[in-house]
């Protein structure tokens, strides 16, 4: 015959012990039904609201890992065919830098394309020049304008110590004369602080004849002092224009014909 008592009285006689105990000694007890009670809640807590948030992030991450994998797989689908040209090109090339070799030398091919589209595109327009002028029964001048080297470097050293301008270049559309001397122009800015836009190409409702300088608002003496070796460079007087439409800290230069 099983004497075991049930869970029931089980429970009995522990409230039974618990209250005694309190009767007996109170912060004892306390400690006791501490002792109990934070496992077991901290049990209740782990279950249902630790290892369900746990859940949730594991399921996350895995939803990223497959979406993840997937553009892996897209991405090494893109690069194959440039991995071929460039195991092609660079076949002693360790394997992690031979698409960076490629890319260095299709930006090569870029900037080269680019220079020798300016380079025919100048010359036709040379031509085209030329042509006209003997058309109409006229000479064509081929002389050029130049910046010497040695006034170059001194308005690139002159023009590095002014700050907070920018300049706009442009030519008159067509001239590919005017156009040749913008450039040169657009080169010595390029090589300061400045931040250089163009060479843009314009048309003009009149003729516009050697060098145009325009401010928004009155520039500082410091660099109107710098841009005087252009002016003497090229033989123009020295003149500068204020432009309501030209921001104030904006340079516009306009380049017009000989």
């Amino acid at each position: 015959m099983n004497n075991e008592p049930s869970i029931v009285k089980k429970t009995e006689s522990a409230l039974d012990d618990l209250l005694d105990l309190w009767r007996r000694r109170k912060l004892v007890c306390i400690i006791v039904l501490a002792v109990i009670i934070l496992p077991a809640c901290f049990t209740l807590y782990q279950q249902f609201v630790v290892v369900p948030k746990l859940k949730s992030e594991v399921s996350t991450l895995k939803t990223q890992k497959r979406e993840a994998e997937q553009k892996r797989d897209k991405a090494e689908l893109q690069l194959a065919p440039f991995l071929a040209i460039a195991k092609s090109n660079f076949p002693d090339t360790p394997e992690d830098q031979r698409l960076d070799e490629l890319s260095e030398k299709l930006d090569r091919i870029i900037a080269e394309s680019k220079n020798a589209d300016r380079s025919i595109l100048l010359k036709l327009r040379t031509i085209e020049e030329t042509i006209g002028g003997i058309q109409q029964g006229t000479t064509v001048s081929t002389t050029k304008r130049v910046i010497s080297e040695a006034v170059a470097k001194r308005l690139t050293s002159s023009l590095k110590d002014i700050t907070d301008y920018d300049v706009d270049i442009n030519c008159v559309m067509g001239d590919a004369e005017g156009f040749a001397l913008a450039e040169q122009i657009k080169e010595i800015f390029s090589k300061t602080n400045w931040k250089v836009t163009g060479v843009g190409q314009s048309i003009f409702s009149k003729p516009i004849t050697g060098l145009i300088v325009e401010f928004g608002k009155q520039p500082p003496a410091v660099l109107q002092r710098a841009l005087l070796p252009l002016f003497d460079n090229l033989g123009y007087p020295r003149e500068a224009n204020l432009n309501p439409k030209v921001p104030g800290n904006r340079l516009k230069i306009i380049v017009g014909g000989k």
